[in-house]
């Protein structure tokens, strides 16, 4: 299983990403559809391989391409619309245990992959552990129904995106399919862009933009692009239902990075870190850790 490292180095990416993110959305890009469109955008830079690496792909591959990369846009923007408004180390953890469950549905649809009762057993510790992860001590805190429905959208939409981004990667060169899927995001953007609403501010974003933005902008970038890039590659080496499952790595190190941050910059990284708290999410990160081993015995 030597996609194992690369997914577990993707999703350390991505608990960087999802910090930043969390920066930016709070403090400086004031609609998720704006980063949406930024992070599709910037995403479909694969596009550039086009000339060294496309192949032609039949119908069902472009459209498979067309299913990931427009449900992935529309992930995100559910996504970021969920992390706007809540805490990080709730929205991500919720968002990743409700995504590998639907990846292991749809897999199984579409992709006839099955899971041994090992596998399935560490399925349900992940998807308990991270549950545990996004609980909230206080019930004035705790994430509201709006936020639970975009976190659950997110989801669903992100495991349509790496179902069918397998599917395409089976049938065709993953070079060539990550050209594919690099179309399919930059035509995404574009639909967010030509909403009036959404040109409106995206036009204002590039009028007014501020240095502060740039820099951590892109930051969040290089660790969403290295995420997005070595996640794409482990899906096709591996099960998309156990890539997926790797998630709950991101979890514990988001875990441990909101603790530490939000001591050292507390201004930027504001996380509610009590006693109760620290505990649930120990015991959270304790049981992903074993369901992760669980799955790979």
């Amino acid at each position: 299983m030597h996609w194992v490292p690369v997914a577990i180095v993707a999703y350390i990416a991505n608990a960087g990403a999802a910090l930043t993110d969390k920066f930016l959305l709070r403090k400086l890009i004031p609609h998720p559809a704006v980063y949406a469109f930024f992070v599709s955008l910037i995403g479909g830079i694969t596009v550039l391989a086009a000339p060294f690496v496309l192949e032609d792909a039949s119908s069902v591959a472009v459209a498979a391409s067309a299913v990931s990369g427009f449900s992935f846009t529309a992930a995100l923007f559910f996504y970021y619309t969920a992390l706007k408004e809540n805490e990080a180390s709730r929205v991500v953890p919720l968002v990743g245990s409700l995504t590998p469950a639907f990846v292991l549905m749809l897999a199984s649809i579409f992709l006839n992959e099955t899971l041994g009762v090992p596998q399935l057993i560490g399925f349900a510790l992940v998807m308990l552990g991270t549950a545990v992860l996004a609980e909230e001590g206080n019930p004035r805190r705790r994430l509201r129904s709006k936020a639970v429905m975009f976190a659950a959208l997110a989801a669903l939409l992100f495991a349509i995106s790496s179902v069918a981004a397998k599917y395409l990667y089976t049938a065709h060169p993953f070079g060539s399919g990550l050209v594919w899927r690099g179309f399919a995001g930059v035509a995404a953007a574009l639909v967010l862009f030509f909403i009036p609403g959404n040109r409106r501010r995206i036009f204002a974003e590039i009028r007014n933009p501020e240095v502060e933005t740039g820099g951590v902008f892109f930051l969040a970038q290089g660790f969403a692009v290295t995420g997005f890039f070595l996640i794409n590659y482990a899906l096709s080496l591996g099960p998309a239902s156990l890539v997926n499952a790797l998630s709950g790595v991101q979890y514990g190190v988001l875990f441990l990075a909101t603790i530490l941050l939000s001591r050292i910059v507390p201004s930027v990284v504001r996380e509610s870190h009590a006693r109760r708290e620290l505990v649930l999410k120990g015991i959270g990160t304790a049981l992903v850790a074993i369901g992760l081993a669980a799955i790979f015995l």
